[in-house]
């Protein structure tokens, strides 16, 4: 990855900001690259399963082979990503004619559900898959039983949501550091893989440069039962993670790495700046809107967004705030219009955008007031 003199749209600062984490140094160049890519990928996939059974049997006999050349899969957990075409995964055991139990998330179960038995009806399977949700008050005992009767299992870990869902997940989750940030991991996995004594084995597939399909088995292990659940996630995850800085155009979970952020509990959305008196700025700035609300001017004090979840971003201080119902479009006014005055923005915006969102702005050290015209800073 590379950085680049290019300016990111607005719909692309989210994006880039999560490519980021991963990879620190990249530009827009890069993650309009990796856009390229994808939409390759994408196209491939759709070209595949949907030219019918018979133009598929290449698919059906590589995945026998590869799953025979490999017996130990054919039981234990199988960790895998939403990586290449990752709906295959729970097909391969389908194909050999198993019952594969199939660990998701309330939020994926209809998508991934919908997309697996599609690439089942497209590949001829035999074997049907068992859908198990994590918040289903049997999910422990259920899958325990699957794993201690010799069954396979799947899960996917970069679903990472848990019973309590993303939420859950900054807020109570281990922290995990990342290249460009630290993120925020459920660890019920690696409290129940003690308990379930079964082998624990990578499994990924890609598409290939030749437009292929590959199986790519990861390491294998087995925890004692003294085993801590920080250490089995951490293990799960430098495996996954490594996996993804390989093939960075195959993941197609990306959203992931924005909503298990750290930045984003709950208790590190921050309400302002330190150092400065927010009491002061309140009144300085109800004092203009009150006195002088045609000669004070208002500009973003730097990379000001909002973006999806809530969220009003400092990028260039790294900060995070609940955007408290701003949008991203209120900030035109400030980032295009000239330096409006507070008069301008009341009669664009409300009296109480103003009094609320633009203040809130101003005493987070997001907005500059200038008195006068622009040169003279206040407050």
């Amino acid at each position: 990855m590379h950085q680049a003199d290019v300016l990111p749209t607005a719909g692309e600062s989210w994006e880039l900001w999560n490519l980021r984490a991963l990879f620190p140094g990249a530009g827009v160049a890069d993650l309009r690259d990796l856009a390229d890519r994808r939409r390759r990928i994408v196209g491939l996939e759709r070209k595949t399963f949907g030219r019918g059974l018979e133009a598929n049997r290449g698919i059906v006999a590589g995945a026998g082979l590869f799953l025979g050349a490999h017996p130990e899969l054919r039981s234990g957990l199988i960790a895998t990503l939403h990586l290449g075409p990752y709906a295959l995964v729970p097909a391969l055991y389908a194909l050999a004619g198993l019952d594969p139990v199939v660990v998701v998330d309330r939020a994926a179960l209809e998508r991934l559900r919908d997309q697996a038995e599609a690439h089942l009806a497209a590949l001829g399977a035999s074997g049907r898959l068992q859908w198990l949700c994590v918040d289903e008050p049997v999910f422990a005992g259920r899958l325990l039983r699957a794993l201690r009767g010799g069954g396979v299992a799947v899960v996917y870990l970069d679903g990472n949501g848990g019973s309590g869902g993303p939420a859950a997940t900054r807020e109570r989750g281990m922290r995990y550091e990342l290249p460009g940030r630290a993120i925020r991991l459920q660890t019920g996995l690696g409290r129940l893989l003690p308990r379930a004594g079964c082998a624990v084995h990578g499994l990924l597939t890609r598409w290939s440069d030749d437009g292929n399909l590959d199986w790519e088995p990861g390491p294998a292990w087995r925890w004692p039962r003294d085993a801590s659940a920080d250490e089995i996630t951490t293990a799960l995850y430098d495996w996954a993670f490594t996996a993804i800085r390989r093939h960075p155009e195959q993941w197609a979970f990306w959203g992931m790495l924005g909503t298990s952020s750290e930045c984003f509990r709950s208790d590190r959305l921050e309400a302002g700046p330190g150092g400065r008196s927010r009491r002061g700025r309140c009144a300085f700035f109800c004092d203009c809107l009150r006195t002088c609300p045609d000669a004070v001017r208002a500009t973003l004090a730097g990379e000001v967004e909002v973006w999806p979840g809530d969220v009003l971003v400092d990028l260039a201080n790294q900060h995070f705030y609940a955007a408290e119902g701003l949008r991203d479009d209120d900030l035109e006014d400030l980032r295009w219009g000239g330096s409006p005055s507070l008069a301008d923005l009341r009669r664009r915006r409300g009296g109480r955008w103003v009094e609320f969102h633009l203040l809130r702005l101003y005493v987070l050290d997001l907005v500059a007031l200038e008195i006068g015209g622009p040169g003279t800073a206040g407050g």
